[in-house]
Parts: structure tokens; sequence; C-alpha cells
């Protein structure tokens, strides 16, 4: 299976200049019909704008993760807004894949309890992929329609040997 790469343009209208706003191109397929999503991170590095939230996917409930400049950006459709406060009491977050697979990733919310909240993403959700290299601290971020930030932590990023793997860190 052939590694997609993610497509970064810089904005070409005076506007998104202006705003050194910096055009992100994501490809899911859903139900075998391509949905494009358009994402913008501003200079900052802050999401600015998305056509995730209105998409088939999101109606559909599915989550949609960006990761672009080392930051992991955690997409939550409507329906799915109330586990926020589940999120929320995590200290930091855990993501975990398996190395050379694109099979889905877990992003655990630590809150040191025996049961911590979790969700599973499948790799088609995911937008760059993680590999070996991005092993290591990262940022994670939670944004909610309209591009609100809900939510920003430390986000561990690890390699184990089979999904799920709920350990600590």
């Amino acid at each position: 299976m052939s590694k997609k790469k993610k497509k970064v343009r810089k904005a070409t209208t005076k506007k998104q200049l202006k705003k050194k706003v910096y055009l992100v191109k994501n490809t899911k397929v859903i139900q075998e019909n391509k949905v494009s999503c358009f994402s913008s991170i501003t200079e900052n590095k802050e999401l600015s704008s998305s056509e995730y939230w209105g998409s088939e996917e999101e109606k559909n409930g599915f989550f949609r993760m960006l990761n672009t400049f080392n930051i992991y950006r955690l997409l939550v459709p409507e329906s799915q807004m109330p586990i926020l406060d589940e999120m929320k009491t995590g200290k930091y977050a855990v993501l975990s894949f398996i190395d050379n697979q694109v099979s889905n990733v877990e992003l655990m919310f630590e809150d040191f309890s025996k049961s911590p909240f979790f969700i599973n993403l499948q790799s088609q959700s995911v937008t760059g992929f993680p590999n070996k290299d991005c092993v290591g601290k990262r940022t994670l971020e939670v944004y909610s329609k309209g591009c609100k930030l809900e939510l920003r932590m430390d986000c561990h990023v690890r390699i184990v040997k089979s999904l799920p793997c709920l350990d600590k860190i």
C-alpha cells in the first residue's frame, strides 16, 4: 500500500495572505465516495477553518485527526460533543499505533483511573498517519464545530505491538 503525502499549499487570496494561512487538503473514502476536506491552519499553527463540519464524515459521527506541524488536531463531530467532558478529565493523551501498519490508532486520555477514556480511530480518519519518526512528546488539540479550540494537552505518541493497548506510558 502506498503512502499518501500531505499536500500543503500557501494561501492565494489577499485575505489568506494577510493572515498567513496555510491550506491542508485531507482526503477520506466513505462508502466508496471520495470526500475532500480542506482545513486552514494559521501562522500560529491553530486551526482557522475546516470543511469537515457539515461533511458526510461528520454527519455520520466519525472523528477526524490531522497531524500537521507535529500537532495532532482531533475534530469532534457534533453528535459526539457530550464526550468532551470525558476527554477533559485526562491529564495527558497517549496516541498508540502499530509500526509499519496502516491500521487503527488508539487515543487514550490518561486520568490515572483503572479505566481511562479512549477512542479508536480508523486509519483513513487520520491525516498524516504517525510513523516511527513521530514517537515522543507532541501536542494534542481538540476542536469542536466552528474550529473552537476545546482542549490542548500533551500527547505521547508511541509504537505498540497490538491494539487496544491501554498501558500507561
